[in-house]
């Protein structure tokens, strides 16, 4: 990744400007990880046994890690990484491997050197990415930004500047090496810096990770307003008035400060961490402040070739395997011995297995015993009371045939007196028989001959109702707008009143299903169920929930469907009392007739109201008082 860097340094490539700063802070995370490797290698060569042994379970930890540096190794091969991915899952690589370092690494003067060490690499990391991510936002801006005339000043002032910052931070990264060969000497002769001076390097280490990540938000905040074709067409060319107002925005965005220059704070930053690195680097080479390590420390991943003043312990895997070759002899008589107590615990534990399965199927048995003991029983029981039930019928049986024999003697009786009756009631009908039979020949014949005449006389009258009828229709005009012929089959009021009354029936149904619909789908609340607990008396539940709502919503329902239905029972007896005409008349209507009055006979005989005709005879005298005669 640097290399790949360093080639865009030496000239601007266009094309991946998105992934530069990802790739500057890609480096750092990728040391972070090499140097908290260097970390675990130095504790597996110095720590104990016991302590290299936890360390079992830490190998399926980093396989996800080892997967995914193989991806991208795999990845930079072919030429398709993505730079911001792979900083996104070093985030993850790097909370793993805290993690590991809290529970592993130990916190006494060897890690002490450890941590301290990776520190100063980390600062010397931080500052090579601050000088290209800078040299890299040169570049970017002399390529992109007008050269004209009027702006060689503004441009001049940005290259002098920024040519500056990549200066110190050079200079900080010389000092900072400084520091560590100091340090690497001290691990030669198995010392370290004492722990109190921790604060000091976690200070330095902050803030050159402070300057680091400023320069990559400004150079990812430069790279968004010149490389911004492709997303807005429209947008007009940035200029250095636009370059400078980001710069602010991005310095008051990550470093919380405001300044009227470019590169103005982190110049300013940069001084100061100089001034901390030079006071560290001297208590990095005063041989004062330095403590003796119990356990010799081990050489960086630089320094190969280290020959050491104090001899090494042997590695805790070589330990571990001279106490197991040390452990491997064992007598003869103890293995005999320990083979014959494992054939006889084998012989034991198979008895107990056998003796289990005894005792499984035993209890199988009497269960099976048992049961069939309980049908018994049912069975002796059932047979008691149908022995019961067998001599309370023989006694009853005996009962019924004394009642029978009884019964059968009082009809024997009552057959002969009834014979003598019967013959008795013979003799008198044979006097009287014949005088009887003549009578009643009379009346039935004298009532069918008075029938004949009523039908006779009502047919006269009903063939001269029909002739007259004939006659006036004759007389009628049929096309006139009042003649019956034009007259609807059918009454426009009667079918109105039908179809309402349809309407009604209907609705009524409707009530009546939503009222059932009412009954089946409500339930009435189980207060008991909604007592709540002491732990979720406290609790908020919906307002649906509650039983309140509940009968609210229930009521309200049935409010409604007693009001449809008062509402329709109203609508029906109004209409039944609109409709229904007062009944004063009695008998049954046989026909209904049209007469026309002659002049003066209403003023003669007064109003004249309805006709009532209870005999065909009563028709001819109307006529006749009428003066009607036949045609």
């Amino acid at each position: 990744m640097k290399e790949r860097l360093t080639g865009h340094t030496g000239q601007f490539v266009g094309g991946h400007e998105e992934q530069l700063m990802a790739a500057c802070e890609m480096c750092d995370k990728l040391t972070w990880v090499s140097a908290m490797c260097d970390r675990f290698v130095a504790c597996f060569g110095s720590c104990s046994v016991e302590q290299f042994r936890r360390f079992q379970g830490a190998l399926y930890e980093l396989d996800p890690v080892e997967r995914a540096l193989n991806s991208w190794i795999e990845g930079l091969r072919r030429d398709e990484l993505n730079e911001k991915q792979c900083v996104a899952e070093l985030q993850r690589t790097m909370a793993l491997m805290s993690h590991l370092g809290e529970i592993h690494l130990t916190n006494d003067l060897e890690g002490f050197a450890s941590d301290v060490h990776m520190r100063i690499l980390m600062m010397q990391t931080h500052m090579e990415s601050s000088a290209l991510a800078i040299t890299l936002i040169k570049l970017a801006v002399q390529k992109k930004l007008p050269s004209g005339p009027e702006d060689e000043e503004a441009a001049a002032n940005f290259t002098k500047k920024a040519d500056a910052v990549v200066s110190q931070s050079r200079n900080i990264k010389v000092i900072v090496g400084k520091i560590m060969r100091s340090l690497d000497d001290f691990r030669v002769r198995n010392l370290s810096i004492t722990q109190d001076k921790r604060s000091q390097f976690e200070d330095c280490e902050a803030a050159a990770q402070k300057l680091a990540m400023y320069t990559r938000a400004v150079g990812e905040d430069v790279y968004a307003i010149l490389f911004n074709d492709a997303e807005d067409e429209q947008q007009k060319d940035p200029t250095w008035i636009d370059l400078q107002n980001t710069m602010f925005r991005t310095t008051e965005r990550v470093l919380s400060m405001s300044e009227s220059d470019i590169f103005g704070s982190i110049t300013k930053d940069l001084r100061n961490l100089a001034n901390l690195l030079v006071e560290l680097a001297s208590v990095a080479v005063d041989i004062d402040m330095t403590a003796e390590c119990t356990h010799p420390l081990s050489p960086s991943i630089t320094d190969t070739n280290v020959v050491y003043a104090v001899e090494k312990s042997p590695a805790p895997w070589i330990v571990r395997a001279q106490e197991l070759k040390s452990t491997k002899v064992v007598n003869v008589d103890t293995e005999e011995e320990l083979r014959r107590l494992k054939y006889d615990l084998h012989e034991r534990a198979t008895q107990i297995r056998l003796r289990d399965i005894n005792l499984e199927e035993s209890a199988v048995k009497i269960e099976l015993l048992e049961s069939r003991m309980r049908n018994v029983t049912k069975q002796s029981e059932r047979i008691e009371e149908l022995e019961r039930a067998v001599a309370e019928g023989t006694a009853r049986e005996k009962d019924f045939s004394k009642a029978i024999e009884e019964l059968t003697e009082e009809v024997q009786n009552l057959e002969v007196d009834v014979a003598k009756w019967r013959k008795a009631a013979e003799d008198k009908r044979a006097v009287g028989e014949t005088d009887r039979a003549g009578q009643e020949r009379a009346v039935a014949t004298a009532r069918e001959v008075e029938i004949l005449k009523k039908e006779i006389t009502a047919l006269r009258g009903a063939v001269t109702f029909f002739r007259e009828e004939n006659a006036s229709y004759k007389r009628d005009d049929l096309t006139a707008a009042n003649s019956w012929l034009l007259q609807p089959l059918v009454d426009p009021r009667e079918k109105a009143i039908a179809e309402y009354e349809a309407e009604l029936a209907k609705e009524s149904r409707d009530v009546m299903a939503e009222l059932r619909s009412l009954v089946v789908e409500e339930r009435v609340v189980d207060l008991n169920k909604l007592v709540p607990k002491d732990a979720d008396r406290m609790k908020w539940k919906p307002v649906k929930e509650t039983p309140r709502w509940t009968c609210a919503r229930q009521r309200e329902r049935y409010e409604a469907v007693r009001a449809w239905k008062n509402d329709l029972l109203g609508r029906v007896e109004s209409h039944i009392g609109e409709n229904v005409k007062p009944q004063t008349k009695t008998g049954t209507m046989g026909a209904r007739v049209k007469i026309g009055l002659p002049t003066g006979y209403v003023a003669e005989k007064g109003s004249v109201g309805d006709v009532v005709i209870q005999e065909p005879e009563g028709w001819e005298e109307l006529r006749g008082s009428l003066g009607v005669v036949d045609a």
